[in-house]
């Protein structure tokens, strides 16, 4: 037992009136640059963006603030004169 068409009670009727003047025009959404333009071109320049845009880059070290934290414990000369002593 199929049905023929089972959308049929769902959806609305047109009325008269509007499909005489039919669906108003919509101004053209402008799409993101990355898919204006189509094509493997387009697609591997897309692809090289997004690698550039996560990609290691150089850093001037005299842009980087010092915080005052150390990384490295200070050594004690008495510290490495035990150890010269045990070497």
């Amino acid at each position: 037992m199929a049905r023929k068409n089972m959308f049929e009670g769902i959806t609305p009727a047109a009325r008269p009136d509007e499909d005489a003047k039919g669906p108003l025009p919509r101004p053209a959404a402008k799409m993101p640059e990355v898919f204006q333009s189509a094509g493997p071109i387009a697609a591997i320049r897309n692809d090289l963006r997004s690698v550039s845009s996560r990609s290691v880059q150089d850093i001037d070290p005299d842009l980087i603030e010092d915080t005052g934290l150390k990384d490295r414990m200070g050594a004690l000369d008495e510290d490495v004169a035990d150890l010269r002593e045990s070497i």
